[in-house]
């Protein structure tokens, strides 16, 4: 990430951190909506662009993602968002990744007051061995072509009732 979008995602960091300290706020909850605005986003690619057109003002794209987003997914999650298109990005696909990670920093922190941190954080290290020894898995896993719900669904079939659910 370059830039306007590293500090984009800095200012975002900053928002997440702000809502794990409120323990009233689900964390897992959190993750799950933030993961469904990414796949949102990955598949909408137009209104990707509009989210991050730099003509835009940034209360406009923040108004249009809370229209878009309310009722759908949590009022943190909505406002997280909303936030951050009113940041400016590089690239409008740093807007996506940047969700993402908010996501999974999410997981790791319902992770974290589940009191399995620790779990987690073994079952990725072991489940990265065996990505990084498997040449088969790696590129079932890194394949362009294949979709992420086939990619999900492999995983699942991999680790489902064998690791943490946040794993």
């Amino acid at each position: 990430m370059h830039g306007a979008s590293r500090e984009a995602l800095g200012t975002a960091r900053e928002r997440l951190d702000a809502l794990a300290d409120n323990t009233s706020v689900d964390a897992a909850k959190l993750a799950e909506d933030l993961a469904a605005v990414t796949a949102l986003l990955d598949r909408e690619v137009s209104l990707r662009r509009v989210l991050t057109d730099p003509a835009q003002s940034g209360e406009s794209k923040a108004e249009l993602a809370g229209r878009l987003l309310g009722g759908q997914v949590s009022g943190e999650a909505a406002d997280l968002v909303s936030g951050m298109v009113r940041s400016r990005w590089s690239r409008s696909r740093d807007l996506v990744d940047s969700i993402e990670e908010l996501a999974s920093s999410a997981d790791l922190i319902a992770a974290q007051r589940a009191g399995a941190l620790d779990a987690v954080e073994d079952e990725i290290f072991r489940f990265g061995r065996i990505v990084s020894s498997s040449t088969e898995l790696r590129a079932a896993l890194t394949d362009r072509v294949a979709t992420t719900t086939a990619k999900a669904e492999l995983l699942r079939s991999l680790l489902g009732g064998r690791a943490h659910q946040v794993t």
